[in-house]
């Protein structure tokens, strides 16, 4: 028998569960973008200013939200379970140096305390300077929500939160590369 496939043979399997996660892990290595997918309106936007960077994007989904193709660089997530299921993959997997796009006030919290740069669907980088204010003023608005006092959500998402999105988000990925580089 060659060494090689002795080599093989010897080598630990990886359950299926391991191999499953392997690209992800594999590629954390260099800086990632993670989406939010519970309802994000920007993947598409998201997907091609990451590829113009070369940074590699995963989308964290649950099962009821439809695949997307596949692409160099990018691979879609689907986790089952809680309704927080997401949140938590999103959270358990990121390294300080990613960047990840949520509307969740309470998930973009816990990345930035994992030391990612986060950024709302609206193009608002959360920081730890304003988030304190950002989850208080969430709690207020469900507390005028029970009270009957406010009836309405947020502003309708608009073209130019779109654009301002793509623009803050090539921004931030213009200054992790800065970040990055060597001296």
């Amino acid at each position: 028998m060659k060494d090689s496939a002795r080599a093989t043979e010897n080598a630990p399997r990886r359950s299926h569960e391991e191999r499953r996660r392997a690209p992800i892990e594999d590629a954390r290595r260099a800086p990632r973008l993670w989406i939010d997918g519970d309802g994000c309106p920007v993947v598409v936007e998201a997907r091609r200013v990451a590829a113009r960077h070369g940074v590699p994007v995963s989308l964290v989904t649950g099962p009821s939200q439809r695949r997307l193709p596949a692409s160099e660089g990018f691979e879609q997530v689907t986790v089952g379970g809680a309704s927080e299921a997401v949140d938590d993959c999103i959270a358990s997997r990121i390294v300080p140096g990613d960047t990840v796009v949520t509307d969740d006030l309470p998930l973009a919290d816990r990345c930035l305390k994992a030391g990612a740069k986060v950024l709302s669907s609206r193009g608002i980088v959360c920081t730890e300077e304003n988030m304190g204010t950002r989850l208080a003023q969430r709690e207020l608005a469900k507390f005028l929500r029970e009270l009957g006092e406010v009836s309405g959500g947020p502003s309708a998402f608009r073209g130019e939160s779109r654009s301002r999105f793509k623009m803050v988000l090539h921004e931030l990925l213009q200054q992790r590369k800065r970040e990055a580089a060597p001296s």
